[in-house]
C-alpha cells in the first residue's frame, strides 16, 4: 500500500472526530474535550474486551458507556 494511502487510513478516527467538531461549531456549540473523549472511549472498549468480552461488547461499551460518562462529567 502506498504511504500517503495508509497515513490516510490511519488518520480516519481524527478526521471523522474532526468533522464532527466542525459540525458542532457551525451549530454553536464549543466541545474542546473531542480527542479525550475519543481515546476514554477507545480505552473502555480496549479494556472491556481485555477482560473477557466479546469484540462487539467492546465496541458498544465504547461507543455508548462512554459517552454518557463523559457527558455526565462536562455537565458538571
Amino acid at each position: 500500500m502506498p504511504f500517503w494511502s495508509r497515513c490516510c487510513a490511519s488518520r480516519r478516527p481524527l478526521i471523522l472526530g474532526t468533522l464532527g467538531v466542525l459540525l458542532c461549531e457551525r451549530a454553536g456549540v464549543l466541545n474542546l474535550g473531542i480527542e479525550g473523549i475519543m481515546v476514554a472511549g477507545a480505552f473502555a472498549g480496549w479494556v472491556t474486551v481485555y477482560q473477557g468480552g466479546g469484540l462487539w461488547t467492546g465496541v458498544l461499551v465504547a461507543a455508548l458507556g462512554r459517552r454518557r460518562c463523559s457527558g455526565c462529567c462536562t455537565a458538571f
